[in-house]
């Protein structure tokens, strides 16, 4: 390069380029020759580079990694949240750099995960480790900053506070472990601070793990909260205590664990008996086969429709190279079945069936293997139905590399035509053996029907009014191989490299546990459920326990600030707070989105554009100053420079142009959103208290 430019004669310049440059080079040699571009309005998914190998391995490869990172990621959204509200009620020790790099810590640790290699589970084992690893580190650092805000905000403005008691984040809570919660067996009383990071009201379902049965959950007021205690279903000897609890937008409340002295009845497990086993609530009841351990059917009682559904887990053999069309394995990157039809993991696919009836949860337990099961889930409260799966490790020891699907069979009449979600956002159409703009070639009728399910996916019947809807709390693969049909794969174990570059076979030993919400209501309304779902899914309370506490319930309400609520009202049903984070170089200044997650014509009350008032949000924080940024929040929206291209459209697809983008102006501090849109924005802050 030093050479070239030392050198006019050659009449060339070199030099490093950027994404920006490029692109800027380009427009203007376009609007010079008078080019017109073609627009693609469908996606790229699912991508081959032959016919015989589709990259749809990777929407599910190495499934426990993919819902560490999202974990994580909630972990990270709460502390930032959490960090930013308190500071209108803590003093500024909160906002020095050093604490600002316990929670950035695990930030960066995010953003290395986001590596296309990271979170898409196509890096090798010691290269996946590694990215536990950090973020576990920085799971540690973000836990310990809110344990301080936490501790910090209990004695806030108190005249003679008692000494609260060190918190700890039960990271293993999916399998019932918890130590804290071992102290009730002692006879001491176990406080829980919860943190909600969602900006509404929130009623969480618990299902805490404790030694022992005689124990109770009670509130600030005294109030006993109503429970159920049960036999645990991963370790012998504890009981699993259940409860709801209500908690306020983006704030924490508390509870205490205790021990009571009376010995308590608790529900157990009982085989059928029945031709049919039954959950129901006041929403749904729901049916299993006891002759085959299966779903059977789902009654939607508000409007009396039914659901007929049969439900299980299977598997697809992973090719291993020996056919005669292709030599192409299965692997990280490539999903390809050696047959369309998947195996049954028991004869018949008929699964053990066990169920237990109890008033605040219901249950039934499947199993096919000792390595796959399932537990399905009622909640006394709840509109929806939640399905467990317990998969793996998966057994090869017969030398097939395995991938394992939920697949939900059901009557509706879906035209080959099912839904799934673009990263959360809008809601994609997808039909069986189609592409929109090409004439499809079907070389793996399997594989290449798959697509990203990121946060939810559905099939329905126009005519019979009904929907089907899936939410998930991790990325998987999924797909409706044949109508009425929607699978979506859990978990895979392969023994081949698919030379994509890995260098290794996706052996994953990890044995993983992933959560469906299933709905079952008409279209119209379905949206309602899935949208405010899968954020309630996927960004959990935070539960912090108190250790070594030795005071009783009523020394723990009466000596600390148990309740935190640091919004004015919670935000409207159609708005998510996306980001606040603080920012450490500037003062006070806080990175904050707003994201309408409803799409145009999705529903009728909640699709239409909605205001907020960032000036009337916060309790002790005041705006100073408010500047809309672009959606990556590094460059403030008045110095945004759209180019504009001229194009045509994509043969048989129908021309839409291009709609320029109109954000509705700033009325002081407040926002209007529109169906999916984000706004981006800095604001900071002044204390008020």
């Amino acid at each position: 390069m030093k050479y070239i430019r030392a050198h006019p004669e050659y009449n060339v310049d070199i030099f490093y380029s950027t994404p920006s440059i490029y692109v800027d080079y380009v427009h203007k040699y376009a609007e010079q020759n008078n080019i017109v571009w073609s627009v693609k309005t469908d996606d790229f998914f699912p991508y081959a580079d032959q016919p015989h190998a589709f990259w749809t391995g990777y929407f599910t490869s190495r499934a426990a990694l993919k819902n560490y990172v999202r974990t994580r990621s909630s972990i990270l959204h709460a502390t930032e949240k959490m960090h930013v509200t308190a500071s209108g009620t803590l003093s500024d020790s909160v906002n020095t750099p050093s604490f600002y790099e316990r929670i950035d810590k695990l930030a960066q640790a995010m953003g290395v995960a986001q590596h296309h290699d990271a979170v898409a589970g196509t890096e090798k084992q010691h290269v996946a480790d590694d990215y536990a690893e950090r973020l576990s580190i920085g799971t540690v650092a973000a836990v310990d900053a809110m344990s301080e805000l936490v501790t910090d905000l209990l004695t806030a403005g108190l005249p003679n506070p008692a000494t609260p008691p060190s918190f700890q984040y039960c990271e293993f809570l999916n399998v019932s472990l918890c130590s804290p919660l071992q102290a009730v067996s002692g006879g001491m009383s176990v406080p829980v601070v919860v943190y909600n990071p969602l900006g509404w009201n929130r009623t969480e379902n618990y299902r805490l793990p404790v030694p022992i049965s005689n124990v109770e959950v009670v509130l600030a007021s005294g109030q006993r909260v109503p429970s159920q205690v049960y036999p645990n279903g991963d370790i012998k000897g504890v009981f699993t205590l259940a409860f709801s609890v209500q908690l306020p937008p983006m704030g924490y409340t508390s509870f205490v664990v205790r021990r009571i002295g009376t010995t308590r009845d608790f529900a157990t497990y009982h085989e059928p008996t029945a031709p049919y086993v039954t959950l129901e609530n006041q929403y749904l009841k729901v049916q299993f086969d006891s002759a085959t351990g299966r779903l059977a059917s789902i009654l939607q009682k508000t409007n009396n429709q039914l659901l007929t559904v049969d439900q299980g887990l299977v598997w697809y053999n992973a090719s291993a190279g020996n056919n005669n069309l292709s030599g192409q394995t299965s692997g990280a990157y490539i999903f390809r079945p050696n047959r369309t039809d998947t195996f049954n993991l028991t004869q018949g696919n008929v699964a053990s069936l066990s169920f237990m009836n109890g008033s605040f949860v219901q249950e039934v337990r499947q199993a096919w293997t000792s390595w796959a099961y399932q537990t399905v889930r009622l909640y006394a409260n709840s509109p929806h139905l939640e399905l467990e799966h317990t998969v793996g490790p998966i057994d090869i020891s017969d030398n097939l590399g395995k991938e394992v699907v939920t697949r939900y069979s059901t009557r509706l009449a879906t035209q080959s035509v099912w839904y799934t979600d673009s990263e959360g956002q809008e809601m994609q159409y997808r039909k069986r053996n189609y592409r929109p703009t090409w004439p499809l070639n079907v070389t793996e009728p399997v594989a290449g029907n798959y697509y990203p399910m990121n946060t939810a996916s559905y099939i329905q019947d126009s005519n019979a009014n009904l929907r089907l809807t899936l939410i998930n709390d991790r990325s998987q693969g999924c797909a409706s191989i044949n109508d009425g049909q929607i699978e979506v794969m859990v978990q895979r174990r392969l023994l081949y490299d698919d030379g994509r570059g890995v260098g290794e076979p996706l052996n994953e030993s990890l044995p993983i546990r992933t959560v469906h919400k299933v709905i079952v209501d008409r279209p119209a309304v379905s949206a309602r459920q899935q949208r405010t779902g899968s954020l309630l899914l996927n960004n959990p309370s935070v539960l912090l326990s108190g250790v070594g506490w030795k005071g009783n319930a009523a020394q723990w309400f009466n000596s600390f600030n148990t309740d935190f609520t640091p919004l004015v009202n919670q935000l409207p049903p159609n708005v998510h707070l996306l980001t606040l984070r603080a920012i450490p170089t500037s003062d006070n200044d806080v990175l904050l989105r707003l994201n309408h997650i409803f799409a145009v014509g999705e529903d009728t009350q909640y699709s239409q554009p909605v205001k907020v008032d960032i000036g009337q949000l916060f309790n002790n924080l005041r705006v100073t100053n408010l500047v809309e940024m672009t959606l990556s929040g590094n460059l403030p929206k008045s110095q945004e420079k759209r180019l504009q291209w001229q194009t045509a459209s994509v043969e048989g697809v129908e021309a839409e142009g291009e709609e320029e983008y109109v954000p509705t102006p700033l009325a002081g501090t407040v926002v209007e959103l529109k169906p999916m849109e984000i706004r981006t924005f800095v604001v900071r802050f002044m204390q008020t208290r």
